[in-house]
């Protein structure tokens, strides 16, 4: 029988403690290693996304809010500066001056303790149902603010609402029945009838849809605002039940001839509310189509606003909302937004103050990313006209 040698024995014996020790801890400096590596990789990664994502958001919602602030006032192919006569009924439950006063194409709610040089701490959980009437002030004909951002709005944003009539091709009125509070539109072919082209019944109820708001002007003797209350017609009833706040039993201000432009009009609210998911985003509701809260973006946390008042020189001053001494003079508008990521970016803890439009926002100490985004829009049928 062969003997081993102490070499060969000393070999056949393997590893030691001490060598085992040695690589244990040499693989756990190693996986040590890459699990930092990882950790700062994946952090970097998340914070990457969440500040593109940030970013994103900010540029679309400005991108969005520029050209429904733009026509502001518009009345179509009108250059004067029109006084449209109101036929809704202004005594009606659901009737807010705000939202439905066709001659205040711009109004803006200030939220208390948001004023210039003002801090404002944002609450820690954004919720619905939190502010009330008493929160925001206003100097646009001292309305009240509408009970659609007191039920929906959070804390410590503005409101904001503009109104503006949309220039539809080829639609033109043929004539106003008083005896039925109609009035028909002009197609080719005869007034009253189904319409042909260019539109069919379905693209016309679309455009001009039942409990929507119409305006008919001649550019001359000014125009009317009135609720559509019947669908299925190319004549526009005014009396119809069924509606809110609907028109007042007298009717149109004047008779319209073929010449006169009929036209959807629109006013659009926007508000800083909640959506399903639990996150803040900025909200459209437009009361000339069915006044339904729209998310336009997510992630919108906070909205301050300034006003451009023309004076008599000439000079343009920003304002608050409440110190807008002449509505009529506004020629221009300052948004700015605070966006936030949907999640946390796994970065220090973000304790930083944000300056919008000259109010300090103090959002909630967490790990989020935010960045304040802002335009300044003018409002094309004010600069010129003053």
């Amino acid at each position: 029988m062969s003997r081993f040698t102490f070499e060969q024995a000393r070999r056949a014996q393997g590893f030691g403690l001490i060598e085992l020790m040695i690589a244990l801890l040499l693989g756990i400096v190693v996986m040590g290693g890459v699990a930092q590596v990882f950790y700062s990789t994946s952090q970097s990664y998340r914070a990457q996304q969440a500040l593109s994502r940030v970013q994103e958001s900010g540029r679309f919602a400005i991108e969005i809010l520029k050209p429904r602030l733009r026509p502001a006032g518009r009345t179509n192919f009108c250059v004067a500066r029109l006084q449209t006569n109101e036929v809704l009924d202004n005594g009606a439950p659901g009737y807010e001056a705000a939202i439905y006063n066709p001659n205040l194409p711009v109004v803006g709610f200030e939220f208390s303790g948001t004023d210039l040089d003002d801090t404002y701490a944002l609450p820690a959980t954004l919720g619905t149902g939190a502010v009330n009437a008493g929160d925001y002030s206003t100097a646009f004909g001292a309305v009240a603010v509408p009970q659609a951002a007191v039920d929906n709005a959070v804390p410590g944003s503005d409101v904001l609402i503009i109104k503006y009539a949309d220039p539809v091709d080829q639609v033109t009125a043929c004539g106003y029945d008083a005896a039925s509070a109609d009035l028909n539109l002009n197609f080719p072919v005869d007034c009253g009838t189904t319409p042909a082209a260019p539109y069919s019944q379905t693209e016309l109820d679309e455009i001009f849809p039942r409990g929507g708001l119409v305006m008919v002007t001649d550019c001359n003797t000014g125009g009317d605002l009135f609720q559509r209350t019947n669908s299925g017609s190319a004549a526009f009833s005014l009396n119809d039940g069924g509606t809110t706040p609907g028109n007042l039993a007298a009717g149109l201000s004047r008779s319209y001839n073929d010449e006169a432009q009929v036209l959807p009009f629109h006013s659009i609210m926007f508000f800083i509310g909640v959506n399903a998911g639990g996150q803040p985003a900025l909200f459209q509701m437009d009361y000339g189509t069915d006044a339904t809260p729209e998310e336009i973006i997510e992630g919108v946390e906070n909205m301050q606003l300034l006003f451009g008042e023309l004076d008599g020189l000439g000079n343009v001053t920003y304002l608050e909302p409440h110190l807008v001494t002449t509505p009529a003079n506004i020629v221009s508008m300052r948004v700015s937004l605070l966006l936030r990521s949907t999640n946390n970016a796994d970065l220090e803890t973000d304790d930083q103050t944000y300056n919008l439009n000259g109010t300090t926002v103090d959002p909630v100490d967490d790990s989020r990313l935010r960045q304040v985004f802002f335009t300044t829009v003018a409002v094309r049928n004010r600069v010129n006209v003053i």
